[in-house]
């Protein structure tokens, strides 16, 4: 998920809205026009209502835009945050040395996804059973 700060109160996100249990969808990345060696904190509040505390974003990278150097954090949700579906409000801190540079937030929707089921034991088909009989009846007639 790629949120981009505008740097006059706007969070652009894409894509809006994740599923439960999504392969590699769990990675947030924020960038925008603030210093690289910004402090970003990262706050939740859940669809039951539930707030995390403040998470550290991680990352020294920076990418050019438009004539612009870019930072770019990034967090990796745990499963405590998309496990219920609904609304989920993501609250940014962004802070150099004890200067507060701006404090945003977005909401992300969680929607339900495909639960993850561990596959059962295929059943043997119907090929490898006729393959088995044929086989255990060779057995016996050379056998016999």
């Amino acid at each position: 998920m790629l949120i981009f700060a505008n740097g006059v109160g706007r969070l652009t996100v894409v894509p809006s809205q994740l599923n439960q249990n999504s392969n590699r969808a769990n990675t947030i990345y924020l960038t925008g026009a603030f210093p690289s060696a910004a402090v970003i904190t990262l706050a939740f509040t859940l669809p039951d209502g539930t707030h995390t505390e403040p998470q550290l974003m991680t990352g020294d990278k920076t990418v050019e835009y438009d004539g612009l150097t870019l930072a770019v954090k990034e967090y990796t949700l745990p499963k405590s945050i998309t496990q219920v579906y609904g609304r989920v409000t993501a609250q940014f801190y962004i802070t150099n040395g004890s200067e507060t540079l701006a404090t945003e937030a977005t909401n992300i929707t969680i929607a339900r996804g495909v639960p993850s089921l561990t596959p059962a034991d295929p059943a043997p088909s119907i090929y490898e059973q006729i393959v088995s009989s044929l086989s255990s009846i060779q057995t016996e007639l050379t056998n016999k």
